[in-house]
């Protein structure tokens, strides 16, 4: 019988160090979830009593996210052109073959924006309008 009390305590003793594991998991969340928080009033610019006496949550920033202002920027100059993952995803097609066809002068209309490739989007729709479907030949001469 001493080994079936041994058993159960080497249980209890697991089990107690889950519900430990457990609970500081759960602190860890807690504290997550507050920063989160935290961090979305700073943003918002609006703060709570709670958030006026919180110490500021520290912000790192990352190149990626610096960049990105600057990238909604350029979509706004460039208006309603399409890049060529836009074309690639409009067309089913991977953004590979959008440029092998650029390359071989087979695909849709482009032109470079700043050294950027950019579509029309009634270039693409026309393209797509001119190929064969069904049971059609391919036009000679292209």
């Amino acid at each position: 019988m001493p080994e079936a009390t041994d058993e159960r305590e080497r249980v209890l003793a697991q089990l107690e160090a889950l519900r430990r594991k457990a609970e500081a998991g759960q602190a860890n969340l807690k504290a997550f979830l507050a920063q989160s928080k935290r961090r979305s009033s700073d943003k918002t610019g609006q703060t709570t009593s709670s958030d006026a006496n919180a110490r500021p949550a520290q912000v790192s920033v990352s190149r990626t996210s610096a960049r990105k202002p600057a990238a909604n920027k350029r979509r706004q100059t460039t208006g309603d052109l399409l890049n060529e993952h836009d074309v690639a995803a409009r067309l089913s097609k991977s953004v590979q073959t959008i440029r092998r066809w650029r390359m071989l002068k087979k695909g849709p209309k482009f032109f470079k924006v700043v050294g950027n490739v950019r579509y029309k989007p009634e270039d693409v729709a026309a393209w797509l309008n001119e190929q064969p479907s069904g049971g059609e030949q391919p036009k000679k001469g292209k």
